[in-house]
């Protein structure tokens, strides 16, 4: 069960670096549509631009998880560009109310059905105007992890883990790429474990926070690497995938947003029921 983002303080703090091999399975909730190929060598991939996540810790390894996207894009041959935040906003504020709004103007009631309208076009302009074969929404989220024997494995990766621990829950960060076709579908969303985390006080975590210790280049590239698997497999390559939600129509449910702004923020994609975040503030 995915541990709300918001309870990172209570539970987590700092990492704990040791040499990771990716030999653990590879995440249960990933998901790869049926018909999902990667784009051709040589198309162009949109990178969407970086929620605010729902905890400052996580932010302080934006820059290094988009950094190494572009990177590993360019290296299998992609042409990659990077949506303005101030632009992606601008033109969500123009599709919301192109439906009317995503709220009920007098009870403030959210409006499930105007919302999903409002972010499939913003997905399909978003990819038009940038003449993309493939969105991606990139970030940094917390994940359950299971501790066994002096190792700790997650999304792809086991690693030593010498703290004690009275449980096998353990949580850990990781990459988390979604991918949304030019027809607003999304192709596949998947995984990439970064970072292990013990339990440490919340004034532990933020010194580890303001002397930016939490997130190692090496680790956040593993995990960026681990998560782009799906673009390094074609059609009929056997690969651990979750089927979408049954109840999920087609691949797009967004989580509603906390009320407050006259037209509530996107979430960067389309989120299935699985896995849904409120949208970003």
């Amino acid at each position: 069960m995915r541990v709300p983002l918001i309870l990172l303080p209570l539970l987590l703090a700092a990492c704990v670096s040791h040499p990771a091999t990716p030999a653990a399975p590879e995440a249960p909730d990933n998901f790869r549509a049926e018909d999902f190929q990667p784009p051709a060598t040589g198309a162009r991939i949109t990178l969407l631009p970086m929620q605010e996540t729902q905890y400052d810790m996580l932010r302080t390894g934006a820059e290094m998880l988009e950094s190494q996207l572009k990177r590993q894009l360019t290296v299998q041959g992609y042409q990659v560009t990077l949506v303005k935040r101030d632009d992606y906003l601008k033109h969500w504020q123009e599709e919301a109310k192109s439906v009317g709004g995503v709220y009920v103007e007098d009870s403030g009631e959210f409006k499930p059905r105007e919302y999903t309208q409002a972010l499939e076009s913003l997905m399909r302009k978003t990819c038009a105007a940038t003449s993309c074969a493939l969105l991606i929404n990139h970030r940094l989220l917390l994940r359950p992890a299971h501790i066994d024997k002096g190792k700790i494995a997650w999304d792809g990766v086991s690693q030593p883990f010498l703290l004690p621990s009275e449980t096998e829950q353990g949580y850990a960060i990781s990459v988390e790429l979604t991918a949304v076709t030019p027809a607003g579908e999304l192709g596949f969303r998947r995984y990439g474990a970064v970072t292990a985390l013990s339990s440490l006080g919340l004034a532990e975590i933020r010194q580890q926070v303001e002397q930016k210790k939490l997130f190692v280049d090496a680790e956040v590239a593993q995990g960026v690497r681990i998560a782009l698997q799906s673009l390094r497999e074609r059609q009929g390559t056997p690969a651990a995938t979750a089927p979408m939600p049954a109840d999920t129509p087609a691949a797009v449910t967004p989580a509603p947003p906390a009320a407050g702004p006259e037209q509530p923020l996107p979430p960067a994609v389309p989120e299935p029921k699985a896995s849904v975040t409120p949208a970003p503030r």
